[in-house]
């Protein structure tokens, strides 16, 4: 919400996940009117705004496809929404909102939520190009890859080998990271090189 609004959560009623919103103060999860998103405030001062990937700005009790809507991402000033209402998506299965209609999942084996999004915010940015190419737009994407739950397509996992090693190391001042043992099974990129931590020996 910081992100969205520029002000510390507490203020915007988000002083936690929606999931485990209360009553007292800055955690009701539900934005007051005197806290705008960027997105209304650059729709008021003509911009096109669009919203693609996972929100998770509201509770769980607005969640249904009757609403209400105001805190949906079109009711906070994205006239464009693509994505899901939750914090955590299944990358091969989300359950897909389109501004504030259910969508189906296109009946594809090799379906990506990550490239369903990119296509879809490409789509959306040539359309604002193409149509109105003199007008200011504002894209906020927020790509669940890196967020729970961490899924990876077969054909990517088939990459690492039969065991992907979970150890974590420590590196101290003055060491150099040692070549990836992953780097041999196919598991990393052997034309990245390792980086360097330099000395901090009398300093």
């Amino acid at each position: 919400m910081a992100l969205l609004t520029g002000r510390n959560p507490h203020s915007a009623n988000m002083g936690s996940v929606a999931e485990v919103a209360t009553a007292f103060p800055g955690q009701t999860a539900e934005r007051p009117n005197s806290v705008a998103t960027i997105a209304e405030i650059l729709k008021l001062n003509g911009y096109s705004t669009a919203m693609f990937g996972k929100t998770h700005e509201f509770t769980p009790w607005e969640l249904g496809p009757s609403g209400p809507f105001e805190s949906w991402p079109t009711g906070s000033g994205f006239e464009r929404f693509y994505g899901t209402l939750s914090g955590e998506a299944d990358l091969f299965a989300p359950t897909l909102m389109d501004n504030s209609t259910l969508v189906d999942l296109p009946n594809d084996p090799n379906y990506l939520y990550q490239t369903d999004l990119a296509a879809h915010a490409i789509s959306w940015i040539r359309s604002q190009k193409t149509m109105t190419p003199d007008k200011p737009f504002f894209v906020y994407y927020a790509a669940p890859g890196t967020h729970a739950p961490s899924q990876v397509p077969a054909g990517k996992l088939a990459r690492g080998g039969e065991s992907v090693p979970t150890q974590t190391a420590r590196v101290l001042p003055g060491t150099q990271y040692p070549t990836s043992p992953n780097l041999a099974s196919g598991a990393g990129d052997p034309d990245i090189a390792q980086p360097l931590v330099q000395s901090a020996q009398g300093h």
